[in-house]
């Protein structure tokens, strides 16, 4: 008498992880390079002081700055 075959027969899946890791070896380098040219700029802000001593000080007395030459660009899409 011939064996009865399963109706279903479950195959073992093996997970091929070798594309996601040729695409993650290239990324790296790649992300790597582009932070180099990507360059943030802070400004570094603090909030006025209130005290005794800042509401005696005289106009003569602040330090003369420097005037700060910032551009900005807005571009057709907005950024």
């Amino acid at each position: 008498m011939p064996k009865k075959r399963k109706k279903f027969e479950e195959e073992e899946i093996v997970a091929d992880l070798l594309p996601v890791m040729n695409v993650m070896f290239l990324m790296i380098p790649l992300l790597l390079a582009a932070m180099e040219y990507a360059s943030f700029a802070s400004i570094n802000v603090s909030p006025p002081r209130f005290s005794a001593a800042s509401a005696e000080k005289k106009p003569d007395d602040a330090p003369k700055e420097k005037p700060l030459n910032l551009k900005v660009l807005v571009l057709e899409d907005g950024f």
